[in-house]
């Protein structure tokens, strides 16, 4: 999800939440677990929208529906309740043209949609809709009022109390309030009057306004009755705009907070400065809206009583003396806790929240906002704290936030009698990366911010990301909890992963990758990025170490192999580090590349040692063409000096259908540098033989098989699987080839026949030193391993051992072992 804005595609429908991604509506649950994923297809409807278009509004209404737009497209899911198992899902409902592309969706409490570009319309279920809201013959939707605009609105969203709402364009000074006159008002509620009127009025700005967003109301307290929009403009300034009582629909600026007006740690700057600031350093105050955090107080409590209760009716009876003390004593903590937190918010009618770019957390109460009689509002700065979030993460609370309250967990206490239990008043907050589309969820415990001495912060609970096409590879880092992914897209995610639960966190992501790889002795990255191979820190910065000279994709063939290899004679501890890097292009170009580098951050150099042709053409065309070239030796290259080089580096296999086994020179790439100045006279991009004609490039042998393989993989050793797909029964071929005892010569171990196609392998070598396979297929993993022989002699048989579905309609595309034997499967 790259356009802007980015929170149009993040939005709550009742417990669940939306998420879009590329053509497609992820719906999950509040505990995040995913429930459907909604497809928006408008390739058919409009033959010339191009396939990289992707799902730019979603919005969903408390009574379960889903309203999605790709483009001019709007597409309606209906909830649909199974009987049996009482499980909700989604159907599609129906499906219509906008007059223009669509930027934002949002539903009025009547259920009226409101759809926003460059031209506004307000639609709403007909009489062939039942009461129920289930979709009948004829159905259609009706369209109550439109408007053409002079520029297109970027966002239009109800307000929480009615058919009002505002709407803002790109770069706009004057926000519109649109009202609907009397008359409309009650044919809004007579389905069989269809007219609509709206006027509206401008709520004027200095600078641009770059944010808006509606107070939630509470119908049972009338302080939260009336409608109050925030606006943020460029000057940096946040304003509170109310309703007057009076005049219903007027509005009049009631408050403004002003972060330059805070303690000087708060980067900010002279009211002069604020001319030259861009919007991606505006800093966006968000609600903190007093009821829900009421809300969950009284779900706190309800849960201590709930607890007592249990208690009290357990029919094990396991509550002695001292255990009952302990729970009352504990029970009467909280409920002091709430007390205290309860008091700390009775004088302020709403709560605002800012993070910064450092992290910090500024929290704003204003007392007398709304209410009757009117007063002079008045805004306090009740704290601000450091390092509440990682400066990193700031960007999450640029856009929309969704804030709820997750169900406490049932507990019990323990049996010995000493209670350890604490219920929290979390806070549970999503917010997205407007960069990348990331999302993270956050929890903040309000004890800690207005009942307690400790130092506030949001806990980040999940990370939730993605790649927006279908997964190509997924490379692991061999010493370190990294992982890097790309996609068709030429998309790149680094992931960290975290070893309490092995959950996938982002660190950064890179564009137009063709190919990557590791370097093991710390967390660097080779990337072929657009034409040329650069070295990245991963860690430390977003801009290259180097680039390796001699390679210019657009004058080179495609790169078939990317391999990196500790150079010890060169290195010296920490203060420097020497690798080779290896290269195989398509058209059998091999290079070879020594690289120097000081820390993790400073590159000395970088030489190309030898750019050269393998020497195995034999004939002319696609067929001398290199198909497959993996590496055969991993345990070398990542393990290099400390394990030595095998007999062979990589394999190549090209379409005569032939595998190939390669090293270098004398065996030793330590000594490439002397080997090629004694062989090779460099003249530009090519060599002419001198000397002793020394072949720098050594294929040690070759095997021939009977089919074209869809997959070439192998182990640490060079063990090779191979799968092949035959079309004409929809089976698929998979093989598993070993060597000899030299080394050079290979043998087929043992084959077997799937009835689905093989999409992913990649092998695992156990702790007790077994030989593990896993072939993904499309919905599925299998896991295969290596029969133990009885006796001497007897034929290796290898066995299925598990099998993995996949939940949901994700297909296939990747499998890749993690070092703690876990699988990361990449799909489309």
């Amino acid at each position: 999800m790259r356009e802007a804005p980015k929170d149009r595609k993040k939005r709550s429908v009742r417990e669940e939440n939306l998420y879009a991604s590329r053509s497609s509506v992820l719906v999950y649950t509040s505990d995040f677990a995913f429930k459907q994923s909604l497809h928006c297809d408008a390739f058919n409807a409009i033959p010339d929208l191009s396939s990289e278009i992707e799902v730019s509004a979603v919005a969903g209404n408390t009574t379960g529906f889903i309203a999605a737009s790709l483009h001019s497209m709007v597409f309606l899911f209906a909830p649909e309740s199974n009987s049996v198992t009482g499980l909700t899902s989604w159907i599609f409902l129906t499906s219509f043209h906008h007059s223009s592309k669509v930027n934002w969706l949002s539903w009025s409490v009547e259920g009226s949609l409101l759809v926003s570009g460059q031209t506004l319309r307000i639609l709403r279920k007909s009489e062939n809709f039942d009461d129920m809201g289930l979709l009948s013959n004829n159905a259609s939707w009706e369209i109550l009022w439109d408007i053409k605009l002079s520029t297109s609105a970027i966002k239009a969203d109800f307000s929480p109390t009615g058919m009002m709402f505002a709407s803002m364009g790109m770069s706009d000074r004057l926000i519109k309030i649109w009202r609907p006159s009397k008359s409309s008002e009650k044919s809004a509620s007579n389905k069989s009057d269809s007219k609509l009127i709206f006027s509206f009025i401008y709520l004027n700005h200095p600078r641009a306004v770059v944010s808006i967003e509606w107070r939630s109301v509470s119908s049972k307290n009338r302080l939260f009755s009336d409608n109050v929009l925030l606006t943020v403009c460029l000057d940096k300034i946040t304003r509170l705009w109310v309703e007057s009582v009076e005049n219903p629909g007027n509005f009049s600026l009631s408050a403004v907070i002003d972060p330059f007006h805070l303690p000087s740690t708060v980067p900010g700057g002279d009211l002069d400065d604020r001319k030259h600031s861009d919007i991606d350093n505006i800093p966006i105050v968000h609600w903190l809206n007093r009821v829900e955090i009421l809300n969950i107080i009284n779900s706190r409590e309800s849960s201590e009583l709930d607890l007592i209760r249990r208690g009290d009716d357990s029919e094990e009876k396991v509550y002695d003396m001292k255990m009952m003390k302990n729970l009352s004593s504990h029970t009467n903590l909280l409920k002091r806790r709430s007390k205290k937190l309860r008091d700390a918010m009775r004088d302020y009618s709403d709560l605002l929240f800012l993070i910064d770019t450092s992290g910090s957390i500024i929290l704003w109460g204003i007392q007398n906002l709304t209410g009757h009689p009117r007063r002079v509002p008045k805004v306090l700065m009740l704290m601000k704290s450091e390092n509440c979030v990682p400066p990193s993460h700031s960007n999450f609370f640029t856009g929309n936030l969704i804030m709820f309250n997750k169900s406490f967990m049932s507990q019990k206490p323990c049996k010995d009698g000493f209670l350890g239990l604490y219920f929290p008043a979390e806070l549970t907050i999503l917010g997205m990366n407007s960069a990348d589309g990331c999302l993270n969820c956050y929890a903040a415990d309000l004890d800690d911010f207005f009942a307690s001495s400790w130092s506030p912060s949001f806990r980040l609970l999940q990370t939730y990301f993605g790649h927006r096409y279908p997964i190509n590879n997924i490379v692991c880092h061999p010493n370190l909890p990294l992982v890097a992914s790309i996609d068709e897209g030429g998309d790149c995610i680094i992931y960290e992963i975290s070893s309490a639960n092995n959950q996938l966190n982002s660190t950064s992501t890179r564009n137009s990758i063709q190919q990557l790889a590791w370097i093991p002795q710390g967390p660097m990255l080779l990337i072929q990025q657009n034409n040329y191979i650069y070295i990245y820190n991963v860690k430390s910065t977003n801009q290259p170490l180097g680039i390796l000279p001699g390679f210019d994709k657009s004058l080179e063939s495609p790169l078939r192999f990317l391999q990196t290899y500790f150079n010890p004679e060169s290195s010296e501890g920490d203060f420097k580090q020497s690798f080779f890097v290896i290269g195989v292009t398509k058209d059998q170009s091999a290079f070879l590349w020594s690289v120097n580098i000081i820390g993790n951050n400073n590159l000395i150099d970088t030489e190309l040692i030898l750019k050269q042709k393998l020497s195995f053409i034999s004939e002319t065309g696609e067929y001398s063409n290199i198909q497959f070239c993996v590496p055969t030796d991993d345990l070398c290259a990542t393990y290099y000096p400390n394990f030595e080089l095998g007999a062979h580096l990589f394999l190549t296999f090209s379409k005569d259908l032939k595998f190939r086994f390669w090293h270098f020179g004398n065996g030793n790439l330590s000594d490439s540098r002397t080997i090629v100045n004694e062989s090779l006279l460099f003249l530009g991009d090519h060599t002419t033989s001198m000397g002793n004609n020394t072949i720098l490039w050594r294929m040690l042998n070759e095997f021939e098989i009977d089919h074209l393989p869809d997959i070439v993989e192998t182990d640490p050793f060079g063990k090779i699987t191979r799968t092949a797909k035959f079309l004409e029964n929809g089976t698929t071929d998979l093989r598993v080839f070993t060597h000899e005892v030299t080394g050079f010569n290979l043998k087929e171990e043992w084959r077997s026949t799937l009835h689905e196609k093989v999409v992913g392998l990649d092998w695992f070598l156990s702790s007790d030193g077994q030989h593990l396979l896993a072939a993904g297929l499309l919905t599925s993993i299998i896991i295969f391993c290596r029969k133990r022989s009885l006796q001497a002699g007897d034929k290796p048989e290898w066995i299925q051992i598990n099998q993995i579905n996949l939940p949901g309609s994700d297909i296939v595309r990747v499998v890749k072992w993690l070092s703690n034997g876990s699988i990361l499967v990449g799909t489309n």
